[in-house]
């Protein structure tokens, strides 16, 4: 599995010959990326309907330029249909979709649905997530670091209790330096598996 970082909590995963690309939002892509920068895609996973992972301008021409179809759940497919955008089922795509549902925002603020994505059955993406499921073990966690609806403090106890093998920080497109957050997971959990990606960084896992 080779796996490449676009920032935020996009990534490219490629696994069993396909090219999947997780959650290309505006914090990853404010405007649309240069035709080409992907290649050949053969999916867009997206987790939710907020714009850091779902941003229809961006989606648009990712989706011209390489053709790659869209998978997600029904909130998000119906937010695209509305923008003209077609949504597919996952086939026979190394993936399974993985009911997890959004941390709680602040009061006053909706928490839509979301879903996460289980890949090659070694890799989970949550979304914006830290309700990972009792019996999953993911050999490769992508754990969200920051957010509204998360304390650094509950990420890392929710991935302690999974112990993956790599641990790739994501959701940290808010901070100017994301190493901040790097060194305080470093300081607190010297054992963690960390794996942080720096946009345009891959690993072969």
């Amino acid at each position: 599995m080779q796996i490449t970082s676009f920032g935020h909590s996009c990534l490219l995963v490629e696994e069993q010959g396909k090219r999947l690309l997780i959650d290309p939002g505006n914090l990853s892509f404010p405007v649309p990326p240069e035709p080409g920068l992907f290649g050949r895609l053969d999916a867009i996973l997206l987790t939710h309907e907020h714009a850091d992972h779902t941003f229809p301008e961006v989606l648009k021409s990712i989706i011209r330029d390489t053709k790659a179809k869209a998978i997600t759940i029904p909130a998000v497919a119906s937010l695209l249909r509305q923008q003209g955008l077609p949504v597919h089922h996952a086939g026979s795509l190394p993936l399974r979709l993985q009911g997890m549902a959004h941390g709680l925002l602040p009061e006053g603020l909706a928490t839509p649905e979301n879903t996460g994505f289980l890949i090659g059955g070694r890799m989970l993406h949550p979304g914006d997530s830290l309700a990972f499921p009792p019996d999953l073990r993911p050999e490769i966690l992508a754990l969200p670091v920051m957010g509204p609806w998360l304390t650094l403090r509950e990420a890392l106890a929710a991935a302690r209790r999974l112990q993956p093998r790599h641990l790739i920080p994501i959701h940290d497109g808010f901070l100017k330096d994301p190493d901040f957050i790097n060194r305080i997971i470093r300081r607190a959990w010297p054992q963690a598996p960390l794996l942080p990606l720096r946009r345009g960084e891959k690993v072969e896992l």
